[in-house]
């Protein structure tokens, strides 16, 4: 199977830039589309530790009467230098998020990409 077939599946963004303000740039955008609501989809600030040099964290529930369906998400985005990484923790049959679960793999993705800035061989795992 694929990973986007796969239910719960982790969507997961890397982003490499050629600058930390080209970065820095691209943090915003990522931040600005995550927080994009509107009549289906309402989006809520969410409360994360801070990750990298910056980081932001919200919560999504869209709704579709239509159909019957409600999908929950929490997104994460975090700029470490030259990288950012945004990460999609889903719940497509539900309207709660597992803060804890995008907060580990927001912390693991950070510490990652941390690592490879560094040139260090990557250690970083989600703990159980």
């Amino acid at each position: 199977m694929e990973p986007d077939e796969v239910e719960g599946a982790l969507p997961l963004e890397v982003l490499a830039y050629p600058s930390v303000a080209a970065a820095a740039e691209g943090f915003v955008g990522v931040e600005v589309e995550n927080a994009d609501s509107n009549e289906a989809k309402q989006v809520t600030p969410a409360t994360l530790p801070s990750y990298g040099d910056e980081s932001s964290a919200v919560t999504m529930i869209a709704s579709m009467p239509s159909i019957g369906l409600q999908s929950a998400q929490g997104l994460a985005v975090a700029r470490c230098g030259s990288i950012v990484v945004r990460v999609i923790i889903s719940d497509d049959n539900g309207s709660t998020v597992d803060l804890d679960a995008l907060n580990a793999f927001t912390r693991t993705v950070t510490s990652r990409a941390q690592q490879a800035l560094a040139n260090t061989t990557p250690t970083a795992a989600v703990e159980p």
